[in-house]
């Protein structure tokens, strides 16, 4: 971590890297942010207003913004569609508007969308729920199936990917992180016939039709595409 200090602008603020984000927050850590922050926009102390994006021929940039009055911080995300991960977040004191640091990367983007998600299962999934299917097998996918094993007790995830290579990288990645047994299926109907808890994170463009037992619950993500929105 570095410090950014200009005596002319008045700025002193902390540089944060991918890698040393990746060191001070994991899953856990998310997991107590988001649901403190929760907790807060339930009492009406948060402030997060809709997304916005500048667009170009060849892609678009978006902001997405926010703040805690409970914690005096405010600040933003922006990131690009053009499929790199050139992205940070700024975060700003808002008592005095100061500049607290930058983080760059999309580690604590992913890890976000994933407490959120965990956070959904942790209330209102079965407390006897044991398997977690995953459909995909993408960044998003692994860091929604680590986040949730660390919420609930689930002894098996099930997961089904169109790419067997990142299929078998996924379990890999999963079974070594959370010690959890991971089994591969041959199609998503599989998966969502075993799981107690589904999760779907695709870049399908086209709607993934299964049908669910009225005691699953089913966590739903997608990419954010503003030319759709």
């Amino acid at each position: 971590m570095n410090n950014m200090d200009s005596k002319a602008g008045s700025i002193s603020a902390l540089l944060v890297s991918e890698e040393e984000a990746k060191r001070v927050i994991g899953p856990e850590g998310a997991l107590d942010v988001l649901e403190l922050f929760f907790r807060e926009q339930v009492s009406g102390k948060t402030v997060t207003p809709p997304r916005m994006h500048v667009d170009s021929s060849e892609g678009n940039m978006v902001f997405t913004a926010g703040g805690s009055e409970g914690k005096k911080i405010m600040g933003f995300r922006v990131y690009t569609t053009y499929g790199n991960d050139d992205q940070f977040v700024a975060v700003y004191n808002s008592g005095t508007g100061n500049l607290r640091g930058i983080v760059f990367g999309s580690y604590t983007g992913s890890l976000r969308t994933a407490a959120i998600g965990s956070l959904s299962i942790k209330y209102m999934a079965r407390k006897d729920a044991k398997v977690l299917g995953v459909i995909g097998s993408g960044t998003q996918a692994f860091f929604q199936a680590i986040s949730a094993i660390k919420t609930n007790n689930f002894e098996q995830v099930e997961v089904y990917s169109p790419n067997r290579d990142h299929s078998a990288s996924f379990a890999s990645r999963v079974r070594e992180i959370s010690g959890v047994e991971v089994i591969e299926r041959n199609s998503a109907r599989d998966v969502a016939g075993e799981a107690d808890v589904l999760i779907l994170a695709t870049k399908s463009s086209e709607p993934v039709r299964l049908r669910f037992p009225l005691t699953m619950l089913t966590s739903i993500f997608g990419s954010y595409h503003p030319t759709d929105a």
